[in-house]
Order: structure tokens, then sequence, then C-alpha cells
């Protein structure tokens, strides 16, 4: 067999004489194909014979890849899916952690951390197993897809689960069935043990800005996406640092499904602090860019209320909510639609400590911009509102607001746009005495009932 099935995902190739051995035993004939020059084992076609769905291939004498010699478990290793992660996890399962990860800038298996790790197709990998230097089987990892929890999760929802390959050594006797995967050895907690440092591969730059970038990264650990946001200390004065460092202080703090999620943070003190934040797909402003349907702003403003009330009972003001600062996810069901969080907490503030005239000129609520009176969330919903006009396109709003307009301008677009049919039930929070104007709570159960 020479032709790839479309349920492989990746092959692995042997890297020393005892991994070619394993690749030629009659045991693993059914996986066995010819590619590239060589023979290897392909991983993702057949099924696992431990029964786990997520479970893409075990190693060891009873594995799904039949590793035989006395420094090799009866499970020594398993490629794993997990969850909504892009990647392949790679499990040491051995009792004597005798399997490991080798190649440039890859991570490694080492003591005090899970025995799994992430496995990124982009870059050379090798595993190894066995013997004290962990390597006395080893082989290189070749991909044929790009995101290979993706691949298999598309083929599975197209109805092609049928078409795996069940495992032949499924016929094995009783005693010889032992296929169960083993779970990690836990210990006694005794005394609190700080996190360890994460670990994590910076990838592409998502986009950048006056006090720093935002880039995707990837945890090795956990293989979870992320975003870091990688701050660059500012060359004017140290309030003006502690501000911006003030970000990690409040997001740290904040636990919320309509906030963008807080991983971790690092280097807090030092010239570059990061935030780590989940992943999302993207922006309201990307979202919408061709327009948008009235259930999905429906959507996004109950979400954002939400997100808003929350804030408010933590007496916590964001100051900068605008299309941009505004993240999505679709679910992994597509039907459904896409679930919206609050991010760039760059401008929030206690509400005590809320002064001074910052945000984005087009959704700053005027008492910020004329400093009439103190901040407090309602200012937030101000700049729903104008979120809103914005996402909706109210009387064209959007071409309107790209004019080079002043402050007064920018008020009477808004309000004249907030007497259109087509705002409803969300107008009372155009007013622009914060003092008139609704709470985020108190314009939840309006917007629950759209």
């Amino acid at each position: 067999m020479s032709q790839r099935d479309p349920w492989t995902l990746f092959s692995l190739v042997p890297a020393n004489q005892r991994a070619t051995d394993v690749v030629m035993h009659v045991s693993n004939r059914h996986l066995m194909r010819f590619d590239a020059g060589t023979y290897v084992l392909d991983v993702g076609r057949v099924r696992s014979m431990s029964g786990a769905d997520m479970t893409l291939a075990t190693l060891g004498r009873n594995g799904d890849v039949f590793v035989e010699g006395s420094m090799i478990a009866k499970i020594q290793c398993s490629f794993e899916l997990e969850g909504t992660s892009s990647f392949v996890m790679f499990y040491d399962r051995s009792h004597g952690q005798t399997s490991q990860v080798f190649g440039d800038n890859v991570a490694q298996f080492v003591s005090g951390r899970p025995r799994r790790l992430a496995l990124p197709t982009t870059m050379d990998i090798t595993i190894g197993m066995g013997g004290r230097q962990q390597d006395y089987v080893r082989f290189r990892l070749r991909w044929y897809v790009e995101n290979p929890a993706e691949a298999m999760r598309e083929m599975v929802k197209n109805g092609q689960a049928a078409t795996r390959q069940e495992n032949p050594r499924l016929a094995r006797t009783a005693a010889e069935a032992d296929t169960v995967l083993p779970s990690q050895r836990q210990t006694r907690i005794h005394t609190h043990v700080p996190e360890p440092k994460l670990r994590y591969q910076m990838g592409e730059i998502l986009g950048a800005g006056q006090y720093g970038s935002v880039h995707s990264a990837f945890n090795w650990d956990t293989g979870k996406l992320m975003a870091v946001k990688v701050f660059k200390r500012p060359v004017t004065t140290t309030e003006q640092w502690k501000i911006l460092t003030g970000e990690i202080e409040i997001l740290s703090k904040m636990r919320h499904p309509r906030i963008v999620d807080y991983i971790s943070s690092e280097d807090r003190h030092g010239p570059h602090p990061k935030i780590f934040m989940g992943l999302k797909d993207g922006t309201l402003t990307q979202l919408v860019k061709d327009g948008c349907t009235q259930f999905l702003a429906e959507i996004l403003s109950r979400h954002m209320l939400e997100a808003l009330a929350f804030l408010a009972g933590q007496g916590i003001v964001h100051r900068d909510v605008k299309p941009d600062n505004i993240l999505y996810v679709r679910p992994p069901n597509q039907s459904t639609h896409p679930c919206f969080q609050l991010g760039d907490f760059g401008f929030a503030s206690h509400t005590e400590f809320a002064f001074g005239r910052v945000g984005t000129p087009l959704y700053r609520a005027p008492e910020i911009t004329s400093g009439s009176h103190r901040q407090t969330p309602k200012v937030d919903v101000w700049s729903l509102f104008v979120t809103m006009l914005w996402t909706l396109n109210v009387d064209g709003f959007r071409e309107k607001s790209n004019r080079d307009i002043v402050d007064d301008d920018i008020i009477n677009l808004i309000q004249q746009a907030s007497k259109v049919t087509e705002v409803g039930k969300i107008a009372p929070m155009a007013q622009v005495n914060p003092e008139n104007r609704p709470s985020a709570a108190q314009m939840l159960p309006l917007c629950l009932d759209l």
C-alpha cells in the first residue's frame, strides 16, 4: 500500500534500526506503507484498540503499534486529540518516564510537569522511547495535514467515521487485552506549589499599536492556542507605565464567559510584560465588515451587556468598548451563533480612579470628552450603543462617522441615529446625561426579550 488513506494524519518514520524493526514487524503490517522511499507506520487510519475516541494510537508491548523489548512498557506512549485543541498531544504513559520528544526549539518532558506535549506540524519532531536516554527506539513524525485535529473532526462531521479501519489485532485473547490507558500517577498535595512557568511557542503578529503588539502562540503543555499581548515600555512617565501594566492586574481578576479569558502573565515588572489570553477567531470588525443581520446584532448586544453588567458589579469601567475590542469565537457546531467576549483592558480602571480623556473618540462617552461628570460604568453603555450603530450601519453611520468631525458633531450624529426605528429598545443608551442613561443591568432584561 503506497497511497495515503484520508484518515492518515501523520506517519512514524524510523530514525534508527530498532525503529525500522518495529515498522517491519508482522504485528504492525496493517499500519505499514511505503512513502517517500521508506516504509512508515500510518497513524489515524486504523482505530485504536484502547476504545477511546480521542486516542489516535498507543505504542508499546500491548499498544496499537507493537514495540517489543524489556525497556518498553506495555503502553509506553500515545497520541491523543483533546477537546477543541488544534494539536495532536503526545503522552508519556510509561511508569519509568522513558518517553521523550526531540528537535530544535522543541519543548521536552521535564520533572514536575504533566507528561504530555503538543506536537506542532510546522516543526521537525522526533519521538524517542525506552532506555536511560529515552531514545532506544526513535521515530520522526511526517505530517500530511496542517491541522490534524480539525481534519479529523471534519471527516467525522461529514459522516466518514465508518470508513476508518478496525484494528485486526482486536481479536486478541483476554489475557493480552491490557489496552486501557494508564492514568498519570497522582501524588498527595501537602502544601501549595506555585504553577510552573508557562512554556509557549510564539507565532505570527496579529496586531500592533502604540503600546505593544499581539501575537498568536500555543502552550506546549496543553496545546491551547493563545493570544499574547506584549507591552513595550513607554518613553514618557512612570505613571503611564503603571496605567498600562494595570491591565494585567484587572484582567487577572476577571472570570466571566463574556470577558476574554485570562491565562497568565509574565515579566510584570520587566521591560516587556506579557498577558496570555485565549485565542479567538477574530474581532467584531472583521466579522461584520460585509454587513450584519438583526439576529446577530441582538446576540452581540446581549452578550456585551452581560459583560458590562459584570464589570460594573466589580466596580470596573472599561472605557474603550468598540468593534476592534470585541472578540468572537465560533462554537464547533457551526449552526449556532458566535460567542462574543470583551477584550483589551488597556484603559480599564476601578471607578474611583477613572479620570482622564481616554478611549477612542468616536465611541467615547460625552462625560469623558467634556469632563462634566465623573466616569462610571455608564460610559461603557454609551460606547456599546455607538458600537451597535456601527455594527448595523444605522442610517449610514459607518460612512458618516469616517468623516473628519469634531466632538460635538460626533454626539449630534449619534443622537440623530438614536431616533431611527431600527435602533429600537436600546435607544435609551444614547442619553447624553449619564444620570438619565440606564445601566447595563437595567438594559439587559429589555435585550433578553428581543
